[in-house]
């Protein structure tokens, strides 16, 4: 099984191949959250992820005091970089979902 073969039974699909050789993936991990996993050319890799945090407020009965709040989006500070690796992926959405099962917003913790 190829590599963008593992990654698509994973849930990721190929959006974008650049002229340079690296391509591009996306997974909807859920109806607000996108996992980002770009293959670079040389082997390595970059691991981020965005979710519509506006919008999912909204759908859960919650106003926010911004103009936009559908484009209000929550992201890591940096993406992670390391081998274009499956089990290195694998590792940083972990990491991902440990970070956002971190929040407690009754608690404030």
């Amino acid at each position: 099984m190829s590599f963008d073969s593992e990654l698509g039974a994973l849930g990721f699909e190929l959006v974008q191949e650049r002229r340079d050789g690296s391509k591009r993936f996306v997974r909807r991990a859920n109806a607000y959250m996108s996992q980002w996993f770009t293959v670079n050319a040389d082997g390595s890799a970059e691991f981020t992820w965005e979710l519509e945090l506006g919008a999912y407020l909204k759908a859960k009965g919650f106003d926010i005091s911004v103009q936009d709040e559908l484009s209000l989006l929550l992201f890591p500070g940096g993406e992670a970089r390391g081998p274009a690796d499956l089990s290195w992926l694998a590792d940083r959405m972990t990491e991902a979902d440990g970070l956002l099962s971190s929040v407690d917003l009754a608690s404030g913790g």
